[in-house]
């Protein structure tokens, strides 16, 4: 925001950067041939723009005239202020590329160390729930997008339940109450509350709650929220008594939570009496 905010006093850059210790090389699979890919065809409009742009990184140095045993296509991306960001498929190219992996920490992990922080970078949501898709697949990658931000949503597999039985075998029959309960999801996660940051010098609260179909769980520090859990529960879990899934919801709390509580003292709240007596 501080650099967009005093974007005036910075300068374009009008070369490239220059040479350093490390400069990048790509390793390809030992034995492996040039890909050769050919060019799309784009519309006549875009030719116009593809012909500045290249104009602009060669007046720059960013590209050379050359000839090469590779070849790839370029695609022009739009970009939210109307303009066209340059870019090349390299997709037959990366199927030769040797493959490099490197350990990244949890997105979970790396909130969870922004306790004390006074600036945040907001992620916009909205995009990618604004259609209703009604096969298999794209509702599995839904419920995988949505299933992402669970921990920010309030009792989310009771609200989920009814997509979930979609994916069971032989089972999707998408009806009118299953669109309100799309709608509803989507509505619950542009809606879901501000979470608190875990401070790890303070003590931490889990309530838990079972219902006849589910569990529903808060960490919490002085009354703020720190993350929601919810779970459907099975048939089988469904038949037990009322202690027996209180139980449960409290073993299933502590077990999802535990890289908040190992090490830590913490407090359970739960509406079932009877499991007082497991401290007795």
């Amino acid at each position: 925001m501080l650099l967009y905010t005093y974007k005036t006093i910075f300068d374009v850059p009008a070369s490239l950067p220059p040479n350093r210790s490390q400069n990048h090389s790509i390793l390809l699979v030992k034995g492996a041939s040039p890909v050769k890919v050919r060019p799309y065809r784009y519309p006549h409009s875009r030719k116009d723009q593809i012909e500045v742009m290249i104009a602009d990184m060669l007046k720059k140095g960013i590209i050379v005239p050359s000839t090469s045993p590779f070849s790839s296509p370029i695609i022009l991306v739009k970009k939210k202020d109307g303009t066209w960001r340059f870019c090349v498929d390299y997709k037959a190219l990366n199927a030769i590329t040797v493959k490099d992996s490197f350990p990244i920490p949890t997105v979970d992990e790396l909130i969870d160390e922004l306790h004390g922080t006074n600036y945040f970078s907001k992620l916009d949501l909205r995009s990618g729930y604004h259609q209703i898709l009604t096969q298999n697949s794209f509702l599995r990658g839904f419920l995988g997008l949505t299933g992402y931000y669970r921990k920010f949503i309030k009792g989310y597999a009771s609200i989920d339940a009814p997509l979930s039985s979609l994916l069971q075998k032989d089972n999707f029959y998408w009806t009118e109450q299953i669109t309100i309960t799309f709608e509803n999801l989507k509505a619950a996660i542009t809606r879901a509350p501000v979470l608190a940051l875990p401070d790890f010098s303070k003590l931490f609260t889990l309530e838990t709650d079972a219902s006849g179909m589910g569990i529903g769980i808060v960490l919490s520090q002085e009354q703020h929220p720190i993350a929601f859990f919810s779970k459907k529960l099975t048939p089988r879990m469904q038949r037990q008594s009322a202690y027996t899934r209180e139980f449960y919801a409290i073993t299933e709390a502590v077990a999802k939570f535990r890289h908040y509580l190992l090490g830590h003292r913490f407090v359970i709240k739960t509406d079932q009496r009877s499991l007082k007596s497991l401290t007795d």
